[in-house]
């Protein structure tokens, strides 16, 4: 069953989810091409360490994590992911993640020109930011003039 969801054509409905799937190399197990797309982990425009360890601990209710949003970078997403996903037989939506309207413009900006197969034109920004929050009003300036 294909669908079209804001002009990305899936083969199927299933998508992985960003932070569940990392960038796409992590799951050797899955059978991508039950897929339908990947929302990649979050990007920021420099590379990121994220949250020193322990990062997990177990709690009577479950567990909690505090990974940090660690990433390479755009630039490492450029070189060593990006040339691979655009060998995949779905689309990757990039999650992308900034201090600033003006690095989320960036990033958005910043599309491979080989990987055709990755939509930044049809990204996921990470609002959810605790430290600088960024209002749904500058995104939507941002995206939609």
């Amino acid at each position: 069953m294909t669908l079209d969801v804001g002009g990305v054509r899936l083969k199927t409905p299933v998508m992985a989810a960003s932070g569940t799937f990392g960038y796409g190399t992590e799951v050797p197990l899955c059978d991508r091409a039950a897929l339908g797309g990947m929302v990649s982990k979050g990007i920021f425009l420099k590379p990121r360490p994220g949250t020193p360890p322990p990062r997990i601990v177990e709690t009577p209710s479950g567990m909690l994590n505090a990974i940090g949003l660690q990433g390479p970078g755009v630039e490492a997403l450029i070189r060593d992911y990006a040339p691979l996903w655009a060998t995949w037989d779905f689309p990757v939506l990039v999650n992308v993640n900034g201090e600033s309207v003006d690095e989320y413009a960036e990033l958005a900006a910043r599309q491979p020109r080989h990987a055709i197969r990755t939509d930044w034109t049809k990204i996921q920004a990470n609002a959810a930011r605790p430290k600088r929050p960024v209002s749904v009003q500058k995104f939507r300036r941002m995206l939609c003039g």
